[in-house]
């Protein structure tokens, strides 16, 4: 998502760009779910708020819980925004709405295209990119930014470290449908002796379920 609205932005302002991604495929997985009102106003100043309003759910608050008792309840109505919420959108679709924006100022994502090295000039960088079929491309650009994440070639290329550290809790998360849910207008906290029960509207009947769970007790399951 931040590859593809760096691009947009760049294309709103006139500039022509190349985006590549390694992978072969947009994300099909909800990922990340919050869309928060800063970023909104961004969308907005892009054209494609409206499109991202119509496909996610207005969250307008959280709600906490313990003993069976609410606690306490935050209300995002008073954000100081023309969006005084929490878009809840998983990020298949936020992939989606910016991929066809971006393609509508004539800028396709360039799939299975690897950035492999990079040297920079004093008047350029020159990037190596590797496509599908083997062959290499010598690009000579005067900007290349990485929007890669934690594990960027291009951070790796430069000897960047990467400041911060992992979370030491573990959780485990699911999208699941509930019958009977809870109030879908907050995100639902539920507090008690072996840590946090999170659930997050998303997607029509949908929920984010979050908890923690022991670290001995970590595990990854992936569908087939």
């Amino acid at each position: 998502p931040v590859g593809l609205t760096l691009a947009n932005e760049l294309a709103r302002h006139g500039v022509r760009c190349r985006i590549i991604d390694h992978s072969p495929e947009r994300s099909q997985t909800s990922k990340a779910l919050a869309i928060f009102p800063r970023t909104l106003e961004a969308f907005s100043a892009m054209g494609v708020a409206d499109r991202f309003l119509a496909a996610g759910e207005r969250i307008q608050g959280l709600a906490m819980h313990h003993g069976g008792e609410r606690l306490a309840a935050i209300d995002l109505s008073s954000v100081a925004s023309p969006f005084p919420f929490v878009l809840s959108l998983p990020q298949s679709e936020t992939e989606r709405l910016l991929s066809e924006q971006l393609a509508g100022a004539g800028i396709e994502v360039e799939r299975k295209v690897s950035l492999t090295s990079i040297e920079q000039t004093t008047d350029f960088v020159r990037a190596t990119l590797r496509h599908p079929d083997g062959r290499e491309e010598i690009v000579e650009t005067p900007w290349l930014l990485g929007c890669d994440g934690a594990h960027s070639t291009t951070r790796h290329a430069l000897e960047m470290e990467f400041a911060g550290s992992q979370y030491d809790e573990s959780f485990i998360l699911a999208d699941v449908r509930i019958e009977s849910a809870p109030d879908r207008r907050h995100v639902q906290l539920y507090l008690g002796p072996e840590g946090v029960f999170g659930l997050i509207p998303f997607g029509g009947d949908r929920w984010r379920i979050v908890a923690n769970i022991h670290r001995n007790h970590a595990t990854k399951i992936c569908p087939n």
